[in-house]
């Protein structure tokens, strides 16, 4: 039994789109900036330095004692991946010019964090997530799209565009 290319096409169109609003919800639309913003999600991850091991803490546990964490933040990270003492895995990039890029994995949940260093204080930049709630978004938009686009194109063949 052979595929026809008409179902080829659709699944082409389907996966484009499906992959465009992924990176599109992921990079713009879900994506929080903080430039000016006093609002920060309190799951904007933070990485310190705990008894000499690193490891990671949420905004909502800085903001409580952030004079208590001055000495304690990993500023200056080479790039690298790193393991807390629970086992989490999480990686640092620097940015240049104090700020650092935090990546965080755990199955089915990223979380993209850039923040800045200034005065021994975190000055968060911008915070992204990646879960299940964003596939499920992409995959609607995905069919939602696409159904769109093959009802029109049915709809033209049926009914010519004629010149007046």
């Amino acid at each position: 039994m052979a595929v026809s290319t008409r179902w080829i096409s659709k699944i082409l169109v389907f996966v484009s789109v499906f992959f465009a609003a992924l990176l599109a919800l992921f990079f713009y639309i879900f994506a929080e900036r903080y430039q000016g913003k006093n609002e920060i999600s309190l799951q904007f991850p933070v990485a310190v330095i705990d008894q000499g091991v690193p490891t990671l803490i949420q905004w909502k546990q800085y903001v409580k004692a952030p004079d208590s964490y001055k000495s304690h933040l990993i500023a200056n990270a080479s790039s690298g991946v790193f393991t807390t003492a629970e086992g989490q895995q999480f990686s640092l990039s620097p940015l240049g010019a104090g700020k650092v890029q935090l990546t965080v994995s755990q199955s089915w949940k990223r979380q993209s964090a850039e923040y800045a260093i200034e005065a021994e204080m975190v000055k968060p930049l911008v915070f992204r997530q990646f879960d299940v709630l964003l596939l499920w978004v992409a995959l609607s938009v995905a069919f939602l799209v696409t159904a769109i686009f093959y009802f029109l194109e049915r709809q033209l063949k049926r009914t010519p565009i004629t010149s007046v």
